[in-house]
């Protein structure tokens, strides 16, 4: 046990006697009055075992010493009963860290000749690490979106670069070690996360930047941007925004082009009238017929452009044939119920009503969802409504806060229910159920979602059916519970989900603060408002995926299978086979989850998949079939002027000196030579049970031993 400046058991009245031995002293938790009647009891044994009994005809001399080495071990075997320790000082040597943060972007070798730049890039990382290696300890990262350690050479294959993220973990993982200096070796391009001088700011050590890529400035159209809804409907036709760049294109003419499966849409000349030229294009593209829809949209090349990777970009729509209405209906104004509003607008795909339910008057059949925001009240109003929706079998999302009655909420036997005695409502922080599969929730949101604001919940026991499927668990405090806090309910094809506490316009907004956006909080909510909606009756075999997906997800694949009478079977063999545009075939099995199946594919090519999933069960073969689409990620080709000037005044900002890539010798000598980079030694303290010491054993050993020796010799035994 290792305790630096402090003492131990400083709670505990101590006392201590020390016997100094250079840096070493022996304590006790006890007080060392003991040892007076430790010793007087040991003298007094040792003396009625060698002096009462005068058969035993010892010499004078032997007598005494045997008894000296009986009181010695009686002393020292009472000596451990008040636990002593033994404490000593040492020293302790922290190397100084050099810690080398390596872009591993695409962007990295994307500007000339890939091959040569992946040896040539390593060969630089590689003699940096290996030259300061010889008087510190380095430590290899790499990066793209997320950073990791690194001991082998960079793949420069990621997709998308956030330095800010990069810095900001380094700073906080290391802000109390012996971190010499940090370098970033980088091209400066950056496409997501903030502006990474705000995050280099504050550093506590010295940042040293080594650029990488090409600075000058060549010919370019670009694809800049491409804004279009993910859903647009049938016969009715929707924009889509397409920005283009051209730089030092003065005079140039182009044509953007909208394609889709090699028909050609719309073509439409453009001229750019400066060098660094930025032009914004609407077209309306009419569909007349419902399906995920792939639209190529490009700008052709120029016979002096450097880099076409960014000419083009993909985009897809899923075209659908009618909006599917969701219906709120609240008993009080809640900032919820605007949360709930917004995250439901952002998606094309429905048409949100919302109502007291006081005021409501139309036909609950004209829709396909209700959200029951502290529905039933505490009075029992609302009760006519929700026995409507009960009876018609229409999917529910049922928000539980201060205002519900929850006595009501039990008696609709939803397959969840709490015992709410106490009639009291408690904080709960979410935490993530990593074996619901039901749906998959993205890793951003599992990340972050434990430093969510805590929602206000019903307190008591929570009782739960087999029917339930959990996505967040409730934590009370540092108690981490199995009650439900956002879960979901499958009941003979029926689908309902429960929120248990109100609040939740909190996380909608922290979402905004961490990320600068609410994607991950009105992902959410869609796929759990799409999970219950979906039309499940009379369907035995379910298989949920997302149209889209992108390069750097894992494409995951669930389902769900029944018998006749609409009973979860859990044995079944479900068989899935994928197949690319070229017609390659891939199969797969899902894995069994319990009450559905799942099927993990990793990350794919982009393109579009078709695929089968089939299960065959007494002697009947179920298929389902559909498609979906992998989007190419090109944030890293879409702009390769490397930004040194972000580098250098990263290296600014913590007074250090920015170095370009062939310089790296000149880099390590800069460090080396600092005199401020040092080892630091420490004395730690370090605490030891005296009853441990094999020492003090042998020597207790020896001398019952050498009594019993002599004693046999001479006949006593």
């Amino acid at each position: 046990m290792f305790i630096k400046n402090a003492k131990l058991y400083k709670n505990v009245l101590v006392t201590n006697l020390y016997l100094q031995l250079i840096m070493i002293e022996i304590s006790s938790i006890y007080s060392f009055w003991w040892l007076i009647p430790v010793f007087l009891l040991s003298f007094a044994l040792a003396a009625l075992l060698y002096f009462r009994n005068p058969r035993e005809d010892f010499p004078k001399w032997i007598s005494i010493l045997l008894a000296s080495f009986r009181f010695i071990v009686f002393s020292l075997l009472g000596f451990l009963l008040i636990s002593p320790l033994i404490k000593s000082w040492q020293s302790e040597v922290e190397k100084a860290k050099i810690i080398i943060v390596k872009d591993d972007s695409k962007s990295m070798i994307l500007y000339g000749d890939s091959a040569k730049l992946y040896h040539t890039n390593n060969d630089v990382l590689n003699g940096l690490s290996k030259k300061l290696s010889n008087k510190f300890e380095v430590v290899n990262y790499s990066f793209g979106k997320e950073i990791q350690k690194s001991a082998n050479d960079n793949s420069f294959n990621r997709l998308r670069t956030d330095i800010s993220h990069v810095l900001t973990t380094i700073l906080e993982k290391y802000k109390y070690r012996n971190v010499g200096a940090v370098i970033l070796a980088s091209d400066g391009i950056y496409n997501i996360g903030n502006n990474p001088i705000y995050s280099s700011t504050y550093s506590k050590f010295p940042i040293y930047t080594l650029g990488f890529g090409d600075t000058i400035a060549h010919k370019d159209f670009a694809i800049s941007r491409v804004v279009v809804n993910k859903t647009a409907f049938i016969k009715n036709k929707f924009p889509m925004e397409v920005s283009v760049s051209a730089k030092m294109m003065n005079g140039r003419k182009s044509n953007i082009i909208i394609s889709s499966k090699g028909k050609l849409i719309h073509k439409k000349p453009v001229v750019f009238n400066s060098e660094n030229d930025f032009q914004k294009h609407i077209f309306y593209i009419d569909e007349k017929e419902a399906g995920l829809k792939t639209y190529r949209i490009s700008i052709q090349k120029d016979d002096d452009e450097y880099n076409t990777i960014n000419n083009s970009s993909i985009v897809n729509v899923d075209v659908l044939g009618s909006k599917k209405k969701i219906l709120l209906l609240y008993s009080s104004p809640h900032p919820d119920i605007a949360a709930i509003r917004n995250s439901i607008n952002t998606s094309e795909e429905y048409e949100l009503e919302v109502f007291d339910y006081r005021k409501f008057k139309k036909n609950i059949d004209e829709y396909s969802l209700v959200i029951l925001h502290q529905m039933p009240d505490k009075n029992i109003r609302s009760a006519s409504i929700i026995d409507k929706i009960h009876k018609k079998s229409i999917p529910s999302l049922f928000i539980i806060g201060s205002n519900s009655g929850v006595h009501y909420f039990n008696a609709l036997n939803m397959g969840v229910s709490v015992d709410f005695k106490k009639q009291a409502f408690v904080e709960t922080t979410p935490r993530a159920n990593h074996d619901f599969v039901d749906f998959v929730i993205p890793n951003e949101l599992l990340n972050q979602i434990a430093y969510y604001p805590p929602l206000y919940s019903p307190y008591g026991k929570y009782k739960l059916s087999n029917s339930i499927h959990t996505i967040l668990c409730q934590q009370i405090g540092s108690v981490a519970t199995k009650y439900p806090q956002v879960c979901v309910s499958e009941n003979s094809g029926k689908r309902n989900a429960f929120i248990f506490g109100e609040g939740i316009w909190r996380w909608r907004m922290y979402d905004f603060m961490e990320n600068s956006s609410f994607d991950n909080f009105d992902s959410f909510i869609m796929k759990i408002i799409r999970y219950i909606s979906i039309d499940k009756k009379n369907k035995r075999f379910d298989v949920q995926w997302e149209n889209r997906y992108f390069e750097f997800d894992e494409v995951v694949l669930n389902a769900q299978f029944y018998n006749a009478s609409y009973e979860v079977v859990n044995d079944a063999n479900i068989e899935l086979e994928v197949k690319n545009e070229n017609g390659d075939k891939y199969n797969y099995s899902f894995v069994n989850n319990g009450d559905s199946y799942s099927v993990s594919m990793g990350r794919m090519q982009a393109g579009k998949y078709s695929f089968v999933a089939k299960v065959k069960y007494n002697s009947k073969e179920y298929l389902q079939k559909a498609n979906f689409y992998i989007e190419t990620v090109e944030l890293e080709g879409s702009d390769l002027l490397a930004r040194h000037d972000l580098l250098k005044n990263i290296s600014y900002a913590s007074d250090t000196k920015f170095f370009v890539s062939k310089d790296y010798d000149r880099l390590a000598d800069d460090i080396i030579n600092r005199k401020d980079i040092v080892d630091i030694e420490t004395q730690v303290l370090q605490y030891k049970d005296l009853i441990n010491s094999s020492l003090l054993l042998l020597f207790i050993i020896i001398l019952l031993s050498v009594e019993w020796f002599v004693r046999k010799q001479i006949g006593s035994y």
